[in-house]
């Protein structure tokens, strides 16, 4: 007899749970424990891993449930009017400057990825700076993140199940990472001339991001993303339907070093997560909680990142009702 999988567990678990009286007996708690230890034993299987930055467009499509899209024109407007946003001339004037001091102490040096973070690193920085000066009340809830190790599993590869993992090179997120508040953007930054080898890797990790909300039940689902040699940009998008886009920023003027279309861009990005967040809506944070709360369906970590997997949500209630400590 073939062994059952997890999502068969699941199913076997909340099945009980339905039928559970309000006072269970003696056998029903057994059979519960017997039933929760199988789902933590096969929660902790090993997963063979793949790093986000091997798989191909098609692959990242298949593992995480998108579909690009040539409908959705959020981004071509956005950009066009991007540099409208440029109402903070003085500080756009600085960045300017230090981005030049950049480019001038580099001059002589190869554009690794190291380098061209440099000018990503600024530009994220004034951004946020600009946001949090705007609206100071977002300064405590926007953060950027670098380099964190990322998992996400399992997904299914031809029958098998895997783990994606990875390293974006920055998240920017609006409230708290925990509870998968919204992700402004995932920013991926490649040497000179590989934007677009870069393009399958960042919407990787938008779409990890973008899968754990949907599981989360959160009410908005949109990731932002970009990816940059620092002279080519490229923005992309995840819509709350799971559908991507893409869209080039005009390398014309980056290539010279002007760079207020992008700057514009990302303030729109922060400013967008601040008007969606439950942190800043009508509702309050813990109607937004209650309606949000979810479990996450991956295998088990011992990190508390909301990137990483987390308890299945029948053994909490199994906790709950027996106020047995499992692991």
């Amino acid at each position: 007899m073939p062994k059952p999988s997890l999502s068969a567990l699941r199913e076997q678990a909340r099945n009980f749970f339905s039928r559970l009286p309000s006072n269970p007996s003696a056998a029903d708690d057994r059979a519960m424990q017997q039933l929760a230890k199988k789902i933590i034993k096969e929660s902790q299987t090993e997963l063979e891993t793949i790093p986000v930055s091997d798989l191909k467009l098609e692959e990242v499509e298949l593992y995480l449930k998108l579909k690009e899209t040539d409908k959705d024109c959020d981004l071509a407007i956005i950009i066009y009017h991007s540099t409208s946003l440029l109402q903070w001339k003085n500080t756009y004037s600085t960045l300017e400057s230090v981005l030049k001091k950049i480019d001038c102490a580099t001059l002589r040096t190869d554009r690794s990825e190291s380098i061209i973070r440099l000018t990503i690193d600024m530009l994220l920085i004034y951004a946020h700076h600009i946001v949090v000066s705007d609206r100071p009340a977002v300064k405590q809830y926007l953060s950027v993140q670098t380099e964190r190790k990322w998992a996400y599993g399992p997904v299914d590869n031809s029958g098998k199940r895997i783990r994606l993992v990875g390293n974006p090179d920055y998240a920017v997120w609006y409230g708290q990472v925990e509870d998968i508040d919204v992700n402004v953007i995932v920013f991926e930054a490649k040497r000179r001339g590989n934007t677009s080898l870069g393009l399958a890797q960042c919407l990787g990790y938008m779409g990890i991001v973008h899968q754990l909300r949907k599981e989360a039940g959160k009410r908005d689902c949109t990731i932002w993303g970009m990816v940059s040699d620092d002279w080519m940009f490229c923005a992309l998008k995840i819509n709350n339907n799971s559908e991507w886009s893409y869209h080039y920023l005009n390398s014309t003027k980056t290539r010279k070093g002007e760079y207020g279309q992008v700057l514009g861009l990302l303030v729109h990005f922060l400013k967008y997560a601040a008007e969606m967040s439950p942190l800043h809506s009508k509702e309050s944070s813990a109607q937004g909680h209650s309606q949000e709360t979810s479990a996450h369906h991956h295998s088990q970590d011992t990190s508390t990142s909301p990137i990483y997997a987390g308890r299945d949500e029948v053994l909490d209630n199994y906790l709950e009702y027996s106020k047995m400590d499992l692991p």
